[in-house]
């Protein structure tokens, strides 16, 4: 009987670890796949002077695209690591990018912001200097409206014509 009292204790200790462990790595590749998404969006950013990405708080997987002339480049990254590249064709205009104030106002409107899910980021220079735009909202929600900002339709339109997601 205290034979097997001690064999339970010893396979819950047992079970208990394996389960840390299975945690820790998750947490190391939700953590290997921010900090690559954030290192590949420094070097579009720097490359072509935008860079949108749509990232989750708890995913090992994150979509990165960019601008440049015509072409519109997207990155598919899984466990810190780039699984597909994809080129199209497509414009965005650059040249009135609304203000974040702006935005988060538009898209609010359509979809409520969500503490723990997808964040939406935008990040283009303009006159020099970095506009960094993050919105944490539902990505499923933001793809299927309509907004008042031709700048954020633009981005939708390339969303759901290019699936980006």
């Amino acid at each position: 009987m205290k034979s097997k009292i001690i064999w339970l204790i010893i396979t819950a200790f047992f079970l208990m670890f394996c389960s840390s462990i299975r945690q820790a790595q998750y947490n190391y590749h939700v953590k290997r796949n921010r900090d690559f998404n954030n290192k590949l969006a420094i070097s579009l950013l720097n490359k072509n002077n935008n860079v949108f990405y749509k990232i989750s708080t708890y995913s090992t997987h994150s979509v990165i695209w960019t601008y440049d002339k015509d072409i519109i480049t997207v990155y598919t990254l899984i466990n810190g690591k780039i699984t597909n590249r994809q080129i199209y064709i497509g414009t965005i205009q650059f040249s009135d990018i609304p203000t974040y104030q702006q935005i988060r106002n538009d898209v609010l409107a359509n979809c409520p912001f969500v503490a723990d899910g997808d964040i939406l980021g935008i990040t283009v220079n303009v006159d020099g200097k970095s506009e960094i735009k993050t919105l944490p909202i539902s990505f499923n929600c933001f793809k299927q409206n309509q907004y008042e900002n031709d700048f954020l339709n633009s981005i939708v339109d390339d969303i759901n014509k290019y699936g980006i997601y």
